[in-house]
């Protein structure tokens, strides 16, 4: 996901800013992240790794009184069926992991079969649904 984003900003020529990439990779850790972003960077947007972080990260947010999808923008991924249930929807991609998992079991048994084939990227379409906290 993260190569993702970095791919993202090179293909319409912007630069990360290495300073707003930041990784909470505890549930616990995402009040202090919170605290501290806001306090030191005050971000247009957030993304979580998880639709469960981003719900996290927006409870705490809420909680410092940041107006979720007017002041941060807030997504998260993986379309978990919380997303729909927040006080501010949440913007997500949505996996299809029906085709993950038939592509990959189709990947490894011709991995099995043909051992000297070689190694290929494969790569799933996503969908973008949007909610309430991005305002889009």
């Amino acid at each position: 996901r993260l190569c993702g984003y970095y791919e993202a900003h090179r293909a319409h020529g912007l630069e990360v800013d290495p300073a707003l990439v930041r990784m909470a990779d505890e549930i616990d850790l995402t009040e202090p992240f919170c605290r501290d972003l806001i306090r030191e960077a005050r971000p247009d947007a957030i993304i979580g790794k998880m639709d469960r972080y981003a719900a996290l990260i927006g409870r705490h947010l809420m909680a410092m009184n940041v107006v979720i999808g007017k002041e941060i923008k807030l997504a998260g991924f993986d379309d978990d069926p919380i997303a729909e249930l927040l006080p501010v929807p949440l913007t997500t991609i949505r996996l299809p992991v029906q085709s993950f998992a038939r592509t990959a079991f189709q990947a490894i048994r011709r991995r099995v079969l043909e051992p000297e084939t070689d190694v290929t990227q494969i790569i799933i379409d996503t969908e973008l649904v949007v909610r309430g906290s991005t305002c889009l």
